[in-house]
């Protein structure tokens, strides 16, 4: 009787006893995307599977991909929010007005790698310049590459591309899209294939993996090799979940997310990226025009006044923009 109530005692104060193990907790993982792209192959499973294993059972994940509860990338964050899921990946230029300063991933000629941006991308984030709800926990961020121009027809040079329809997600990508002389023209990415195939876009602006991932590689016969851009993901888990957990499982799930999820993502991306654009130069009737070294500058300027124009919205997009490249420079010098 003496041992019930000091249990129960123990308990009422937040103790836990010797031998008494902490409570289990299930949480529901979903996704839009499918476990064999690259952020869940490479990134997603492994993160799920170690903090499974480092928390000795006490954190289990259900885990939803390919849309199981929710197919729509730009309903993630709202999926989140209603329960629906606990966790997820969350893109953030689907839900702005939560996450409004991860807009500048989507610049052009600032990254030259997924790694170098998903480590940036990460001590933006850590050092708390990027805007989050207080209603989720990040865990990590990083970027998913450098967008191309993907065109049904073969291209010689970017001008080729002057009155294109071409696919954009967003103002900061229809500005991108505009600046090559084309036309941009909004629509989610799992609409491209098909309308690709129709005729309804000429091409896309998008990255390498993702062009695989949604199946428009085998409809797309000509590629501008330029960094155009890239894309900000956040994985994220409900606030209220991450904080029920114990110290001890919510050191594990942020041990292994942060620097080290965010660089094993984008160096698999990279890896990624180069397998593709290697086997699409290896195809007949496909061209892949890349941008000389010489000319980069050039071109780097051509694009100036979508920064510049980015920049000058808002005064932390001044600050930000300052810090990003003393992160890049402070990266590469590691």
């Amino acid at each position: 009787m003496l041992f019930k109530h000091s249990c129960a005692a123990a308990l009422a104060i937040g103790l836990v006893l010797p031998g008494m193990a902490n409570a289990e907790t299930t949480i529901r993982f979903g996704t839009h995307i499918p476990p064999q792209a690259i952020e869940a192959a490479a990134g997603i499973i492994p993160y799920l599977d170690a903090v499974e294993a480092e928390t000795d059972g006490e954190v289990t994940f259900q885990r939803h991909f390919g849309g199981a509860l929710g197919r729509n990338p730009t309903q993630q964050y709202e999926l989140l929010r209603n329960g629906v899921q606990e966790m997820t990946m969350v893109l953030p230029s689907y839900s702005a007005a939560q996450f409004p300063d991860f807009g500048i991933f989507a610049l052009p000629y600032l990254f030259e790698s997924a790694e170098q941006g998903s480590v940036a991308a990460w001590r933006m984030y850590e050092a708390g310049l990027m805007e989050t709800p207080d209603d989720v926990h990040v865990i990590t961020a990083f970027i998913n590459g450098n967008s191309a121009i993907h065109t049904a027809d073969a291209i010689s040079s970017p001008d080729d591309l002057a009155g294109m329809q071409i696919r954009a997600a967003g103002p900061d990508e229809s500005a991108i899209v505009e600046v090559l002389g084309a036309v941009p023209v909004g629509m989610g990415i799992g609409q491209i294939a098909e309308s690709m195939d129709r005729g309804v876009i000429d091409g896309a602006l998008s990255g390498w993996a993702p062009m695989r991932a949604f199946r428009f590689d085998e409809l797309s016969h000509g590629h501008l090799a330029e960094p155009l851009g890239s894309r900000a993901f956040l994985i994220v888990m409900r606030k209220d979940v991450y904080d029920s957990l114990s110290d001890t499982a919510k050191a594990v799930v942020d041990a292994r997310g942060g620097e080290e999820l965010a660089r094993a993502i984008g160096r698999a991306n990279d890896i990624a990226e180069a397998k593709i654009i290697e086997e699409a130069e290896a195809r007949d009737g496909v061209s892949v025009v890349r941008i000389p070294d010489a000319d980069k500058a050039e071109r780097a300027a051509l694009f100036a006044p979508v920064v510049e124009a980015w920049v000058a919205e808002t005064e932390k997009n001044v600050s930000n923009m300052e810090a990003l490249k003393g992160l890049l420079s402070e990266i590469n010098a590691q």
